[in-house]
């Protein structure tokens, strides 16, 4: 009898490991795009990485050497799209739930679009329209804004908003009429203002363009 449990025995230690699924309980933000994860995952392997899926935008795969069985740090980046994410941390044998997180954007003053002269204010550039005329007169301002996606790891400024504000106006008026989603990358469309002036009136508008600054996507991400 004490032979067969011996046998036991050494069978059960040399019986593989049970294949870990991670579980994610919490996601606590440190500070600006910098969590920490909570939870059960096991020691970092080969085939491990934390998974972000952008809810518009890229899936990634980040890793990092900050990964212990019960806790993982991990820096996020701005890459573009949707500031809206999924976090689920991923093994082999399987993933976590995901949990939400909200990308903090950089927002930056951008350059100005081909052939414009804006002026610093407030933080953005702004373009100046001046429309006026003894007869009436419309017309729609179209303002690219579009930049290819950055190499991996490189940063870049992409749209962010725009803001459209009246000076002045006899007659006359101008809205906002279209812009691309904050984010866009590559075949964006332009930032659209449309106008009009009554006979002998005019009108005067500033628009002023936000950027944000994001990082190039790299397979892996590094969360470091």
């Amino acid at each position: 009898m004490r032979y067969l449990f011996l046998l036991l025995s050494l069978w059960l230690l040399a019986a593989p490991a049970r294949a870990l699924v991670p579980r994610l309980d919490r996601l606590v933000e440190l500070a600006p795009n910098r969590v920490v994860l909570i939870g059960d995952f096991g020691p970092p392997c080969t085939g491990c990485f934390v998974a972000v899926v952008h809810r518009r935008g890229p899936r990634l795969r980040y890793v990092t050497r900050n990964w212990t069985p019960g806790r993982i740090e991990l820096r996020l980046h701005d890459v573009g799209g949707s500031l809206e994410v999924a976090v689920a941390v991923v093994r082999p044998a399987g993933r976590s739930r995901a949990l939400p997180y909200r990308i903090r954007p950089r927002i930056l003053p951008p350059p100005g679009p081909a052939g414009r002269a804006p002026r610093w204010q407030g933080g953005a550039w702004v373009l100046v329209g001046r429309f006026a005329g003894t007869r009436a007169d419309q017309g729609v301002e179209r303002y690219p804004v579009a930049v290819p996606p950055p190499p991996c790891g490189r940063p870049a400024e992409v749209f962010d908003h725009a803001e459209l504000e009246v000076d002045r106006s006899r007659g006359g008026d101008a809205i906002l009429r279209a812009a691309p989603p904050s984010g866009c990358l590559g075949d964006c469309p332009p930032v659209e203002v449309g106008w009009y002036h009554e006979p002998g009136g005019a009108v005067t508008y500033r628009l002023r363009l936000y950027r944000r600054e994001i990082l190039g996507v790299c397979d892996p991400m590094p969360g470091d």
